[in-house]
């Protein structure tokens, strides 16, 4: 039974990674965009 809960735990914790870096990338692409579009406005 702990071994398939350490399992999770760690499935779980990979998953956040995850979804965190492809976070960073969004809003990295996100700002960058953001950034092109603000000269272009004046």
């Amino acid at each position: 039974m702990r071994a398939k809960l350490n399992h999770l735990k760690t499935e779980v914790s990979l998953f956040n990674q995850n979804a965190s870096q492809k976070f960073q990338q969004a809003k990295k692409i996100f700002n960058a965009s953001l950034m092109d579009t603000k000269p272009r406005s004046k």
